[in-house]
């Protein structure tokens, strides 16, 4: 199974410095979330390189992006992994990110501080303030239900993890939740 975070590939055009990633830069700076054709169309693309089964992250944000990739899949996905977490909690993980400009390496200041040699020149991304991810998170949180209505269908009722704790708990639930669609695999 392939992750496939809408994030990490939007990051991605911003710095090969693509014409997409000028575009997103302009509107992660502003608090905004990318327009749908732009998300739809980088996700896509790589879904399309795709073989055994993927995991989005961060895709679909809305009921437009929502609809967009059931259509272009032709059908609702296999599951549906909600992590349940704080606005408060979400904004202490996101605004003490930083990134090495250098080795793109991402830290948080709390959790997995930087070397002392690497600690002055971390930065914090435009899209990573306080302000921009609790306007973020309230476009999300406005959105969840029509999301919801447009990605659940028969098989594929809504699983709900608590991801208010360590990534390795988390991690071990989404595994345990998901283990029925891969029942001849070993899970660690």
């Amino acid at each position: 199974m392939t992750h496939v975070s809408s994030g990490d590939l939007l990051r991605e055009h911003i710095w090969n410095n693509s014409s997409i990633g000028i575009q997103v830069q302009e509107y992660l700076a502003a608090g905004l979330l990318v327009p749908d054709s732009i998300v739809t169309q980088v996700v896509t693309e790589r879904l399309r390189t795709v073989e055994n089964g993927w995991l989005l992250d961060g895709f679909p944000r809305n009921p437009g992006q929502a609809t967009s990739l059931v259509q272009q899949i032709g059908r609702q996905p296999d599951a549906i992994v909600i992590l349940d977490i704080t606005d408060d909690a979400v904004v202490e993980r996101i605004s003490q990110r930083r990134i090495d400009p250098v080795t793109n390496q991402i830290y948080h200041l709390i959790y997995n501080p930087p070397p002392p040699e690497v600690m002055s020149r971390v930065i914090q991304r435009p899209d990573d303030t306080e302000p921009v991810v609790r306007s973020r998170l309230a476009l999300y949180r406005s959105s969840l239900s029509p999301i919801l209505s447009a990605l659940v269908g028969e098989n594929n009722t809504p699983i709900n993890v608590d991801a208010s704790q360590p990534i390795g708990s988390v991690c071990s639930q989404v595994i345990t939740s998901l283990s029925h669609l891969f029942p001849n695999k070993q899970t660690k």
